[in-house]
């Protein structure tokens, strides 16, 4: 597995992500180690590697959707397991490849992109005129009321994706965004 890095600007600031000392493990089995990972305000990070090489496991692990085993993860200066969902959803958001296939059930594409909204305290209008501008990007208009259950893999990936730009509206700068397979199932 590799850790690809590019920065906008090079800036000494503390890491807004920084990880020590990882270990996660499946059946008592070490299936991932990881003795340091950081992520800086202003830089992309990509970790690239072969199927089956840890990179879901590692972004499971980075944005508290996994347990750990061993190791800190630090967010913002604070321990990652010691802030609440709502806490992490205003500081980071997360695209799975799994989401197509998961906890949307009984859910419409309506409130999936609402849920962008949690943690943004913005005004209801507001929130309308995003949704109905991303709804008209990302193709959805005519799925807006329907089940997320019975859309394909291709219509659920964009639900998604709607979604972490509704909650990117008006976030500060390093706000983090996690994607795994943002293309996957696009056509």
């Amino acid at each position: 597995m590799t850790k690809q890095r590019t920065q906008a600007g090079v800036s000494p600031a503390s890491p807004i992500l920084a990880a020590n000392d990882l270990e996660y493990r499946i059946h008592r089995k070490l299936t991932l180690r990881v003795p340091r990972f950081e992520i800086r305000p202003g830089e992309v990070v990509g970790v690239l590697g072969p199927n089956g090489a840890g990179k879901t496991t590692l972004l499971n692990l980075l944005t508290g959707i996994a347990e750990l085993h061993r190791g800190t993860i630090r967010l913002n200066g604070k321990n990652l397991r010691q802030q609440t969902a709502l806490e992490l959803a205003a500081q980071r958001s997360v695209m799975r490849a799994a989401h197509v296939h998961d906890a949307a059930q009984g859910l419409t594409v309506r409130e999936i992109v609402a849920l962008g909204t949690l943690s943004n305290r913005m005004h209801p209008r507001l929130a309308n005129v995003i949704a109905a501008s991303l709804a008209h990007r990302f193709d959805l208009v005519h799925l807006m009321n329907s089940d997320v259950s019975v859309l394909s893999s291709g219509e659920k990936q964009r639900v998604h994706t709607a979604r972490i730009f509704m909650q990117l509206y008006g976030r500060e700068p390093g706000h983090l965004v996690f994607l795994d397979e943002p293309y996957a199932h696009l056509d």
